[in-house]
């Protein structure tokens, strides 16, 4: 009987789900097939979009505590992570005492915010060095209190070609006080926030702060409720946790006081470039279901910092051809107006060009970060004027 390894989910198939399946057969959940296997492509449907992925175990631990009281001083530079909008009565109703299955599904609870399940709160993974692979490699397995796990997913990207983005993100990088933007497990797109409270050593280990949304207007509120991406405006101290995976960060973000001790805005700066929704419209929050992933966008780089009667100027960027991921503005310029804040997807470190670094380098152009350029685009060249 100890020949039996571990039961694998799954379902019967009628054959009428496609013209090809066979009657009889069973879907096994890929989330307990095992990662050795050679190609993946082998469980891949027809349909599926062109993302490797791997199970891959996070090293977050949960803490017990929900909501985070501490107020702190503003850093020069911070980035976040994503929140959980749930309450800790919320929590106690729904039997948590931290961890989650494989693949996003919960197995103590289930909650409908995206921000309140844990699993669904933990990032996709970017790597695209045999190195970062090596290390997601070393923490593939995280033992937890209650002996729960925790997958995400790999997603390749290729290097730019010229500026080095991991450097920003190493171990001697991260201190307290810092705020840190995180990939979004829905599309991979580093548009959640998190503070970071204590610096473990001498191994990587973080406690992190998750900040929630929390807007005033009303149809915010409705976009918010639904679960639709939320990257700027107000957010309040959420849920503490502890990670050991360093490469759920993407970059540092800004901040600054929202008015109260625990509240804290954040918008797109002037320098900054950033993703926003093409043909966005904040009506989404009433049919959340017709405007989910794979999301389209359009990049601009900020002109003007946020002003609350006005909005945020922006220039509008194209796709260089050539280059992996080199962006130059366009003739059109255009202003976001205030109401219109949550257009703006996530933030994408870019690196602003000299025109020195190679001969067709546009001066002034942009290199961006590949790892928060959506995987989406089959080719990046479609993004050209």
């Amino acid at each position: 009987m100890y020949r039996f390894s571990h039961q694998i989910p799954s379902y019967r198939m009628t054959g009428k789900e496609r013209e090809e399946v066979p009657v009889g057969s069973f879907e096994l959940d890929p989330a307990s097939l095992p990662t050795c296997l050679n190609k993946l492509e082998d469980f891949q449907g027809k349909g599926q979009q062109l993302r490797r992925s791997s199970k891959q175990r996070q090293n977050v631990l949960y803490s017990e505590k929900i909501t985070d009281g501490d107020s702190f001083s503003s850093p020069k530079s911070s980035k976040g992570s994503k929140p959980d909008r749930s309450s800790e009565e919320e929590l106690q109703e729904a039997g948590v005492r931290g961890g989650l299955s494989k693949d996003g599904t919960s197995t103590e609870r289930e909650l409908k915010q995206k921000a309140s399940s844990i699993e669904e709160s933990m990032p996709n993974k970017k790597s695209n060095t045999s190195e970062q692979k090596a290390e997601r490699k070393e923490a593939d397995v995280s033992d937890y209190d209650d002996g729960s796990t925790l997958n995400s997913e790999i997603i390749e990207y290729p290097d730019p070609d010229f500026s080095d983005f991991d450097k920003v993100r190493e171990e001697n990088c991260f201190a307290v006080n810092q705020t840190w933007a995180i990939y979004d497990p829905c599309d991979g797109m580093p548009r959640f926030y998190a503070r970071i409270k204590k610096v473990f050593s001498p191994h990587f280990r973080l406690q992190i702060t998750w900040l929630e949304p929390n807007p005033d207007d009303e149809s915010e509120k409705a976009w918010r409720d639904v679960e639709l991406p939320i990257a700027c405006g107000k957010f309040i101290n959420g849920k503490i946790e502890e990670t050991e995976d360093r490469l759920m960060f993407s970059h540092q973000i800004c901040w600054m006081n929202g008015g109260g001790r625990r509240s804290f805005l954040t918008y797109p700066k002037g320098g900054e470039t950033w993703a926003i929704f093409s043909d966005w419209d904040i009506k989404w929050g009433r049919d959340p279901e017709k405007h989910g992933p794979p999301y389209q966008y359009e990049f601009v780089e900020v002109l003007t910092d946020f002003d609350e009667n006005v909005g945020i100027g922006v220039a509008y960027l194209s796709k260089v051809n050539g280059f992996v991921s080199l962006f130059k503005q366009t003739a059109h310029h255009g202003v976001i107006p205030p109401a219109h804040m949550y257009r703006f997807s996530h933030q994408i470190p870019s690196y602003r060009m000299t025109g020195k670094e190679r001969e067709d380098v546009p001066v002034g152009s942009f290199e961006f970060d590949p790892a928060s350029l959506p995987t989406s685009l089959n080719k990046l060249e479609e993004l050209s004027d």
